[in-house]
Formats: structure tokens, sequence, C-alpha cells
């Protein structure tokens, strides 16, 4: 014998059906199944394909990778690796300069942030009050939609 489940909505939903509720909930799942299976089939590909347009390629210009493909294919007729490029700043040897220039305090700066650890900690020693540590904390409230599958 199949157990019994009591379903519980708020409100009728704007008169929906429990036909028209698992209707949804199956073309949902299916749809949402199917654009994850497309996505990952779909990311293997391109990875395989970047992989030839960067052993095959040949650089125009502006240092990209092309491979013109012998036909087109819809309306695609070149793959492109595009060059990108970016710059970070080595902290370490960035110190080191600015210590040898002697320009670490014009090139610095102190930054105050508030240590939530601390606040706490402040809380528990009893120099805060709950009042007041309520008082400096921001409560969101969102829902993310969670299908729960047996």
């Amino acid at each position: 014998m199949g157990k019994t489940r009591t379903v519980r909505r708020k409100g009728s939903g704007g008169g929906l059906t429990n036909t028209t509720l698992l209707q949804w909930v199956r073309e949902w799942n299916s749809a949402d199944q199917s654009a994850k299976a497309f996505s990952k089939r779909a990311n293997e590909v391109k990875g395989r394909l970047k992989d030839v347009v960067l052993a095959q390629g040949y650089k125009d210009d502006k240092g990209h990778l092309l491979l013109e493909l012998p036909e087109k294919v819809e309306d695609i007729e070149t793959l492109q690796a595009q060059r990108r490029e970016g710059t970070s700043l080595d902290e370490e040897a960035a110190f080191e300069l600015l210590k040898r220039k002697k320009l670490t305090k014009q090139c610095t700066r102190t930054i105050t942030v508030i240590d939530e650890e601390e606040l706490v900690k402040a809380h528990f020693q009893g120099l805060i009050t709950e009042e007041e540590l309520d008082s400096v904390r921001v409560k969101k409230v969102s829902y993310a939609f969670v299908p729960i599958r047996s």
C-alpha cells in the first residue's frame, strides 16, 4: 500500500488545479533536465573546437587565432580563439619596490573594516547588548526554487 501525503498550499493558487500544477512541474522538470544536458554537451564540444583552433589556427593582427572552416555551417564560416589580456599586481614585488623607493606611505592606504568576529566576541563579553548587536545586523530573506526529489 502506498503512503498518503498531505500537500499544503497557501491559498488557492488563483484557481490552479492539481492537474495543472502537476503538468507544470513535469514540463519544468523535463525542460530543466534537457537544458542541463544540452549545456553540458555544448560545453564539451566547444572545448574540443577551441583546442582545434589553438592547435591549427593562424594569428591575425590582434593576436586572435582563426580557423577558417572548409565550408559554412549555417552562418558560421570561421572559428576564433579570441586573445584576451589582463594584468594583475604582484603585491609582494610591489611592496619590495615601494620599500626600495621609500614610497610605501605615498602609495598605500589603510582601510578600516569591521571585524564581525570581534563584534560578536564583544557581545559575549557583555560590552554590547543583544539589542545593540541586532540593531547593526541586516536580515535579508530570499526564496530559492528547489524541487524536493524522492
